[in-house]
Order: structure tokens, then sequence, then C-alpha cells
């Protein structure tokens, strides 16, 4: 396991676990249609998501082939 700070490269993964997190442990306490509209909040935001996560202190956690998201 590897901790270091998020990279530009990151930015992808991490919109992909935001996503994927949504549709599968929020789907339970949210309607169909709100989580189809927030994960796709995401959709081709990937300029905004860099800005947002290099204004904060934002870490990556590497383990093996994925990663995991500390802000």
């Amino acid at each position: 396991m590897q901790i270091r700070m998020y990279q530009k490269q990151d930015t992808t993964a991490i919109m992909e676990l935001f996503q994927e997190t949504i549709r599968t442990v929020n789907r339970k306490d949210y309607s169909a249609i709100q989580v189809a509209k927030w994960a796709a909040g995401a959709d081709g935001q990937e300029e905004s998501w860099h800005k947002r996560l290099t204004e904060s202190t934002t870490y990556v956690v590497e383990e093996g082939l994925s990663l995991d998201l500390e802000i």
C-alpha cells in the first residue's frame, strides 16, 4: 500500500470510484432517478474535478491496482 498526494492522472479513477459508490452503496437510500442524476453529475467534468481536488489536500491510497481516496 502506498499513500501519496493526488495527481491529475488520478482524476478518472476517482470519478469512477465516486460513481460506483453512488450506484452501489447509496442506491439503498435513494430512488433510482436520484442515483442516476447524482452519478451523472461526474460525467464530462474531469477539469472541474481536477480543480476541486487540487484546491484541497487530497491523498490517494494505492493498493495493488486499485485507488482509494482520502480528502
